[in-house]
């Protein structure tokens, strides 16, 4: 499994291609997280997002893709706190 952290759309598009066309995935994963937020609106991202999907089924015949997204947590340390009820 090929892992490709800190990278937006774009640079994934211009530059890590060659990847899935060497794989020949049929499942992808994009893991959408705060770096794309730090330079773009989010319709921006949305719409490259949408746009790289196409890509991966039209020309890359991906037939599964899955878009997630990591929301970071303004305060971390209260995740794992056990719930008082």
């Amino acid at each position: 499994m090929a892992r490709y952290w800190g990278r937006t759309v774009t640079k994934t598009v211009q530059h890590y291609l060659h990847v899935i066309k060497s794989f020949k995935p049929d499942i992808v994963l994009i893991q959408s997280g705060s770096n794309h937020l730090t330079s773009e609106t989010a319709l921006r991202v949305d719409s490259s997002i949408d746009d790289f999907v196409r890509l991966l089924q039209d020309v890359y015949h991906v037939k599964v893709i899955y878009v997630c997204q990591t929301i970071m947590r303004q305060d971390q340390s209260a995740f794992n706190v056990r719930p008082s009820c």
